[in-house]
């Protein structure tokens, strides 16, 4: 199946597959978007981080909804592995594009209202909220640095790395 990007915008999602899933593409600035199919029982609002689907694993697929994604651990801890950033609204059971890497200062991630420039930003247990902190490093799936401090829930500026399909 071949990817027409001119016909699936980056904001856009659709209840048919339009491209392979997985596929990662980087757009002219250097951000890297991943098409995906929301396999989750939770629609993805813009901001919300997800993570590969753990019920049914297969790629593209990711999730947001508690106790649906996927997580590594040692016995002890638990780490949610990040997937990205949902850029646009992507319904359960549809595709579309998330932010799997590179650094953007207009795309917006939902925070725990504690994120301050410069800090180490991780998934939470849940998929959705990033957090942030030395401490949240234990037990929780990095995902890149704050180029801002958050204004309230939301964090407008950001370099992603550590995504699982980013490159």
């Amino acid at each position: 199946m071949s990817l027409n990007i001119a016909s699936t915008p980056f904001t856009s999602f659709s209840t048919t597959q339009n491209g392979p899933l997985g596929q990662v593409v980087c757009s002219e600035d250097g951000v890297r978007y991943c098409y995906v199919y929301n396999a989750g029982a939770d629609a993805l609002v813009v901001g919300d981080a997800c993570s590969p689907y753990e019920t049914t694993p297969a790629l593209g697929h990711i999730s947001s909804t508690v106790g649906t994604v996927f997580a590594t651990g040692d016995g002890t801890d638990i780490a949610t592995i990040p997937a990205g950033i949902a850029i646009s609204a992507i319904p359960a059971a549809s595709y579309g594009w998330i932010w799997c890497g590179g650094q953007s200062l207009t795309h917006t991630i939902t925070t725990d209202a504690s994120v301050v420039k410069g800090d180490p930003l991780v998934i939470d247990d849940g998929g959705v909220v990033v957090i942030t902190g030395i401490a949240a490093l234990t037990g929780h799936g990095f995902m890149g640095w704050a180029l801002a401090t958050d204004a309230s829930l939301v964090l407008t500026g950001a370099i992603l790395k550590g995504c699982c399909w980013d490159n």
